[in-house]
């Protein structure tokens, strides 16, 4: 099961800026909160920039349907951090093209427990709601993903 960061601080926003180097790490557990033990760390060389949605306590929600993937915010100072950090254009009322494309990963898919990966390529912004609405499409994780090196242990 994806876990979240050992002994990491959730609420540093430095979690939700793309970057092409990440770690992501799985724990013994039903689900991301009940990690007992963490049992294998995954250091990716990703492909683009990645933002690994579960690393950051601000993400309140994360809804991926079909070539949409909408993340709200429970923060208004890390909602204006993604708005600058994800390279966001101005505020339109449709969905514009990015400067740079880049990644989400999240464990959002319904019925699939593992990461999956969302290449963002337009997005929309809501103020008001603290929702940035992503449009793209779903990546595997060889595209997602140049190299992994794999850290065994608790």
């Amino acid at each position: 099961m994806p876990g979240p960061v050992p002994g990491g601080n959730p609420g540093d926003y430095g979690h939700l800026e793309p970057s092409q180097n990440g770690t992501m790490y799985y724990c013994a557990g039903s689900t991301i909160n009940s990690c007992s033990e963490m049992m294998i760390q995954l250091n990716a060389n990703f492909s683009l920039p990645t933002v690994v949605l579960e690393h950051s306590t601000y993400v309140s929600q994360v809804v991926w349907s079909g070539s949409q993937l909408a993340v709200g915010f429970n923060s208004v100072g890390a909602y204006n951090w993604v708005k600058q950090s994800w390279d966001l254009p101005d505020a339109s009322l449709v969905p514009r093209d990015l400067n740079t494309p880049f990644v989400l990963a999240t464990t959002s898919q319904p019925g699939d427990p593992q990461r999956d990966y969302f290449l963002v390529n337009k997005v929309h912004y809501d103020d008001a709601n603290m929702q940035v609405v992503c449009y793209g499409s779903a990546l595997n994780l060889d595209e997602a993903v140049d190299d992994l090196g794999i850290h065994w242990g608790t």
